[in-house]
């Protein structure tokens, strides 16, 4: 019988609790597009019979989606051992992100941590001097677990 229904997927912005849209599909899987970057939201798909009215209880699932990248990575002040990093980002919910800076040795390509900013400028310390390094910069929504693309800058 799974195969004669469709479904109806709700779509609810989790920030301000508001019903975006109801989706509907014909399959057991579906792409919402035109949601915001680092925004929750939570989605709830019903089965609905052949005739088109009787459903099923809900399933519901709260996601996250991912925020942008960052953009404009540039280095502020390259000090002997330090370097200040600073980025830009427009995402309506960039004000509740955090930003994971993952420190690569250049050369040897061995990560040597990562650093977390709340804001979009970093300062990197203890780094050798003369040695190259990549920085990646990542944008984390408010869950701590939702990440953008990474957007890298190397130094030496």
């Amino acid at each position: 019988a799974s195969d004669s229904y469709t479904y109806r997927i709700e779509v609810v912005n989790g920030t301000s609790a508001t019903l975006v849209e109801n989706v509907t599909s014909n399959e057991a899987k579906e792409e919402i597009t035109g949601l915001i970057p680092g925004t929750p939201y939570n989605f709830t798909v019903f089965a609905v019979a052949a005739d088109n009215e009787t459903e099923g209880e809900g399933s519901p699932i709260h996601l996250y989606t991912k925020p942008s990248p960052v953009f404009d990575l540039e280095a502020e002040t390259i000090g002997v051992t330090s370097v200040t990093l600073k980025w830009g980002v427009n995402d309506s919910a960039s004000n509740t992100y955090m930003y994971r800076i993952e420190v690569v040795n250049g050369t040897s390509d061995r990560l040597l941590e990562n650093l977390t900013s709340n804001e979009t400028k970093a300062e990197i310390t203890g780094l050798i001097p003369g040695t190259l390094y990549n920085f990646t910069v990542f944008a984390v929504a408010v869950d701590n677990e939702t990440e953008g693309e990474g957007l890298s800058i190397h130094l030496y």
